[in-house]
């Protein structure tokens, strides 16, 4: 909700139908986004009728961390300011961005679940470099599909992004499509070396990089 507000990325369509705010108006969507954030750490709050309260703790404190003005928060403020004023801006910049404003979120939604079953480091490591990647491949392909499909295919508005700092725009699709195969592999590659079953994220990852909307 928040990322489609005007003064975000001002969409106003998203998976196909009208987005929040073009419905409700700003203010309500704000607060719909404010409430449905302090209701989600409420929630992991509670966890610790089912694991040590010093894992939750640890929890929140994480999730905080990544999704606050380090992590998250930083990448959207990047993504909106990134080239605006006219300077050159780096294909290392623009990935350093994507990993930021969504990378974290996968990170965080992920995570948790390790800290909670007490997992060693090694383990969480490799999970959020998975993450990293995943987050990676996302954007890039969000780069290609909307310099190349269709609004009413993608559910949102389609050549949005064109007066944006992203790959696309500053290295072509070529390269687009080459670094997202790179960052696929190196994600498959941290699931082959977890020692659990990952094929869900491995799905996951791989549909990130062929999605059609």
């Amino acid at each position: 909700m928040f990322d489609d507000l005007p003064a975000q990325d001002g969409a106003t369509l998203r998976r196909g139908r009208p987005a929040a705010h073009t419905v409700y108006g700003e203010a309500s969507a704000q607060l719909a986004a404010l409430s449905m954030i302090s209701s989600a750490f409420g929630l992991v709050a509670q966890l610790d009728r089912a694991f040590p309260a010093r894992r939750v703790t640890a929890v929140i404190d994480y999730v905080g961390t990544v999704l606050g003005p380090a992590g998250l928060c930083r990448g959207q403020d990047l993504d909106l300011r990134l080239g605006r004023d006219g300077a050159p801006v780096s294909p290392a910049q623009i990935i350093d961005m994507y990993s930021l404003k969504t990378s974290t979120a996968i990170e965080a939604s992920l995570v948790p679940l390790l800290m909670l079953a007490d997992r060693p480091p090694e383990q969480i490591d490799l999970l959020k470099r998975y993450a990293h990647h995943a987050g990676v491949v996302f954007q890039l392909h969000d780069d290609v599909l909307d310099a190349t499909s269709s609004t009413a295919l993608l559910g949102k508005d389609a050549g949005h992004d064109t007066a944006k700092a992203n790959i696309v725009r500053t290295c072509g699709l070529a390269e687009a499509r080459r670094l997202t195969d790179a960052h696929l592999a190196e994600a498959v590659a941290c699931c082959d070396r977890l020692p659990f079953n990952t094929d869900l994220l491995v799905c996951a990852v791989r549909h990130f990089a062929t999605r059609r909307h």
